[in-house]
C-alpha cells in the first residue's frame, strides 16, 4: 500500500487508507420517510439549525411509551446522530430512558436530504414509578463525543415532548 500525501505539505504521511462513510445509492429505505406529517401533537422545535421536531404521535401502555417522532432535516446533518428519550421525575432525575439512531439505524441522519421527514419509532420502557409528577424530554446527540445538538433557550438542550402523573 501506498502512503497518502498531505496537500498542505504534499509529505506522506502514516496513513494508507481513507474511510468514506455511508453512501447513499438511490433513496432512503422504503416506509422510512413520508411526503407529509401530521402529527398528535405538534412541537416545531430545532436542533442545531440542522433537524426539525415536527411531532409526535403517542401510544401509553402500562409498560411502555411507544412514540413515533417525525423529524425534518432542515439542511444535510453534519454527522451521525442517536435520538434520546429520557423519563424524568419531579427532581429531575432520569427513570427510564432509550437512546437509538433514527429510524432503528438503517437511514443514518448525515444521508438525510434537506427538506426530507423521516418517521421514526421508539418505544421507551417504563419500570414501576413511585407517585408524582414525570417529564419526558427529547433531542439528539453524537455518539462519537456526546454533544448534543442545540435547542434554543434550553439549557440542557432537551425539548419537552410530554408530562404525566403517577398516583397510587
Amino acid at each position: 500500500s501506498l502512503p497518502l500525501v498531505d496537500p498542505a505539505t504534499g509529505n506522506p504521511t502514516d496513513a494508507t487508507s481513507v474511510t468514506l462513510g455511508p453512501v447513499k445509492v438511490g433513496g432512503p429505505p422504503p416506509g422510512v420517510t413520508v411526503t407529509q406529517a401530521t402529527p398528535q401533537t405538534p412541537v416545531n422545535v430545532e436542533l442545531g439549525e440542522q433537524i426539525e421536531l415536527l411531532g409526535y404521535d403517542l401510544a401509553q401502555s402500562p409498560s411502555a411509551l411507544d412514540f413515533t417522532f417525525y423529524w425534518q432535516a432542515l439542511a444535510q446533518p453534519v454527522a451521525d446522530y442517536t435520538v434520546f428519550v429520557h423519563v424524568r421525575h419531579a427532581a429531575g432525575e432520569i427513570v427510564a430512558q432509550k437512546d437509538a439512531p433514527p429510524a432503528g439505524g438503517i437511514y443514518p441522519t448525515s444521508l438525510w436530504e434537506n427538506g426530507e421527514i423521516i418517521k421514526d419509532q421508539i418505544s421507551v420502557p417504563l419500570g414501576q414509578f413511585v407517585p408524582g409528577r414525570y417529564e419526558v424530554v427529547v433531542g439528539m446527540y453524537d455518539p462519537r463525543n456526546g454533544m448534543r445538538l442545540p435547542v434554543a433557550n434550553t439549557a440542557d438542550n432537551v425539548i419537552l415532548v410530554y408530562s404525566f402523573e403517577v398516583t397510587n
